[in-house]
């Protein structure tokens, strides 16, 4: 999963594999904590036992945030120059360039919620959208025109 988000991450070989006992399990494991944290998530008290007992409010937790920079990792300039649009007139081409994938997000976001009338704005990507409001209006504004999607119920 972490060589899917963030590719060469972990270097297969290093990877125990057939029938394995007690610490080549640990190892195993020692190395999926280690390479999360260096694509950076937060393993603050996530540790190999914890992912052996399977505490499913710590594996959910990290599987979320491997997921989320994977997802993340493809939201720049090089990979969709077209996201250049989002600069403002009045923004140093410097800051624009050093927004953060979540950042750059938030402000397409917000730019097509502009562009489809809808009065809310967000700031996060977490309770500005717990509600998907957002999302109705924005799926209304980037779908194909016949494709029969509407804001109203």
């Amino acid at each position: 999963m972490i060589n899917l988000s963030q590719p060469g991450t972990i270097d297969e070989r290093t990877i125990n594999k057939g029938k394995l006992n007690i610490y080549q399990i640990h190892e195993n494991l020692t190395l999926a904590v280690n390479s999360a944290q260096s694509i950076g998530c937060n393993v603050v008290n996530i540790g190999p036992d914890d992912l052996q007992a399977g505490k499913p409010h710590l594996v959910l937790g990290l599987l979320w945030q491997i997921i989320r920079i994977g997802l993340l990792s493809d939201v720049n300039l090089h990979e969709h120059p077209g996201l250049l649009l989002l600069h403002k007139e009045n923004e140093e081409i410097g800051s624009f360039m050093k927004l953060s994938p979540e950042d750059i997000l938030i402000r397409w976001v917000n730019h097509h919620l502009a562009r489809s009338n809808c009065r809310r704005q967000i700031s996060n990507l977490s309770s500005d959208i717990s509600d998907s409001v957002v999302y109705i209006h924005l799926i209304h504004q980037i779908s194909p025109r016949d494709a029969g999607v509407t804001t109203t119920p």
